[in-house]
């Protein structure tokens, strides 16, 4: 039985998935906005460098990306809100 790309690109996306929120948790980061955006900047990382090779699959996820990108936007309005107050 042959794994299909797809298959091995959601497998190694899971694997980097955990390994960063294990290296979170040991760090004891607790802020959500900072696990958001290391989330949302790993995703679009790894949709890069993954998707390239398949257009079909890049054309679908860039919906979700961007849907994360504006939320990545919005957390970083906030922290400059927050900072200027």
């Amino acid at each position: 039985m042959q794994v299909r790309m797809i298959e091995k690109c959601v497998l190694f996306y899971a694997a980097i998935t955990l390994g960063t929120a294990i290296l979170l948790g040991a760090l004891s980061v607790t802020q959500l906005e900072v696990l958001y955006s290391v989330f949302v900047i790993e995703f679009l990382v790894l949709l890069e460098l993954l998707t390239s090779f398949k257009r079909s699959l890049a054309r679908r996820m860039n919906v979700v990306g961007f849907g994360l990108f504006l939320g990545f936007i919005y957390v970083v309005i906030l922290r400059v809100i927050d900072i200027l107050r």
